[in-house]
């Protein structure tokens, strides 16, 4: 068993039989980690087999059940303001007054949105809120109106990123393959 110390975390190596091994990463702030390869290819070790892996293999295999992705809070309400725009016809200048209200609505809306679930959830809350007699023509107000509340499938403009312990994995492999680089493993 290989045992290395990579930025304060403690990365064992072990070969269990031929073609097969094992990986086993703790450190002090609660990332623990663990995988067992039983197919590396016929006389690979686990530290030739780690060192040819790429890093998004590597995190997506020792995060298992865990997403390697996150909620975009910032990247997905872009998506809505973008949407809004192009897609409603509601151009920024047209219907001040709705406009202005409805920012004000979306930045709360935004503010209580820390993860996708309550992104879907809370979009009849931002409904409620916005008050489209502030359009004074009615048929465009019929018709933006109709268009906001017709949006029933808003998780589509939900955005994702990296996870903390993804990327945290990811710099974790850069550095390991960086070790076992400088060491001759077969």
């Amino acid at each position: 068993m290989e045992e290395l110390n990579i930025n304060g975390a403690t990365v064992r190596l072990k070969n269990i039989s031929e073609g097969a091994g094992e990986i086993t990463i703790h450190d002090s702030f609660g990332h623990n980690y663990s995988y067992y390869w039983g197919a590396m290819g016929k006389g690979n070790s686990i530290e030739a087999f780690v060192k040819d892996i790429d890093h998004g293999y590597f995190g997506s295999k020792l995060l298992g059940v865990t997403s390697t992705l996150t909620y975009d809070n910032k990247k997905t309400f872009k998506q809505l303001r973008e949407f809004i725009r192009t897609e409603m016809g509601l151009p920024w200048y047209a219907h001040m007054e709705f406009q202005k209200e409805m920012r004000v609505h979306l930045a709360s809306y935004q503010l209580l949105c820390n993860d996708e679930n309550t992104f879907v959830n809370c979009w009849t809350w931002f409904l409620c809120k916005l008050d489209f007699n502030l359009i004074k023509c009615r048929h465009e107000r019929d018709s933006i109106e109709k268009e906001f509340k017709g949006l029933s499938e808003v998780w589509n403009f939900i955005e994702k990123k990296p996870s903390p312990a993804y990327e945290w994995l990811v710099d974790l492999h850069k550095e390991l393959k960086k070790r076992l680089q400088n060491t001759q493993v077969q």
